[in-house]
């Protein structure tokens, strides 16, 4: 699993900032840890440092990222004059005729088994298709998931969207071209407009 001061798991690098947990650590400690610990793919556990001054910058920088893919986003969309608002910025004057599509880049999904609720789970606007894409700090994308909205009721949309990209050409594509927001604007605008059918206007 380890590669130098790295922890790497099927090819995602682990920030550093999280420290792994033996089989044995994770039987004495697991009490006291309690919902700190944090799982990568459901059979690895961590601890993380959230003060580490190395991580925080990563987030940071994914945090600048998002900002740089949503206004290609937006961009590539409004070129191809298709009514989705992807901008947090940028906000329709009518917003009722757009459809609300939004990408969040973000590290590696480490996740704690604690059951979340409205307080702790990531909340997504009224209306908005929500999809989160995990990269390392290396740019490999550990996996693009995505939020269902109940009164939406499109799974199969997001299911298209978010299998295309998570696929190896997908994952691939965005390594090969992290960075160049407007080639993988246009990438997520062409699976977009492949299944635009299935993304049903709201009521």
């Amino acid at each position: 699993m380890q590669e130098g001061d790295s922890n790497i798991i099927k090819g995602i690098h682990i920030p550093k900032a999280y420290t792994a947990l033996s089989g044995t650590e994770l039987h004495e400690r697991r009490e006291e840890l309690g919902d700190r610990i944090r799982w990568f793919k459901n059979n690895y556990a961590f601890v993380p440092n959230e003060e580490d001054a190395e991580f925080r910058k990563f987030t940071d920088q994914c945090k600048e990222d998002t900002k740089a893919l949503r206004r290609a986003l937006q961009k590539e969309f409004n070129d191809r004059k298709v009514k989705i608002w992807a901008s947090a910025n940028k906000r329709p004057k009518n917003k009722k005729e757009y459809q609300r599509l939004s990408f969040l880049i973000c590290p590696p999904f480490l996740a704690s088994k604690t059951k979340k609720n409205a307080d702790t789970r990531l909340q997504q606007k009224p209306g908005e298709r929500l999809f989160v894409i995990h990269v390392d700090e290396q740019h490999t994308v550990d996996l693009v998931r995505f939020w269902t909205n109940g009164k939406l009721n499109q799974p199969l949309f997001n299911c298209v969207v978010a299998g295309t990209l998570n696929d190896n050409n997908g994952k691939d594509f965005l390594k090969e071209n992290y960075g160049n927001w407007e080639n993988i604007a246009k990438k997520i605008a062409d699976i977009v407009m492949g299944c635009i059918d299935l993304m049903k206007p709201e009521k």
